[in-house]
């Protein structure tokens, strides 16, 4: 798979597609530790 994006043109496209996954991932990953956190808190 990897192979196969740095043989594409689209480069470009392909990094951009992967900072769009990976900032959409950080936010949710963000939301989830503050969840997790609040109940932590809530637990004490």
């Amino acid at each position: 798979m990897r192979n196969q994006e740095f043989e594409t043109d689209d480069l470009g496209d392909a990094e951009l597609t992967d900072w769009e996954s990976v900032v959409s991932f950080a936010g949710e990953f963000a939301v989830f530790v503050e969840e997790r956190l609040s109940e932590a808190v809530e637990a004490d």
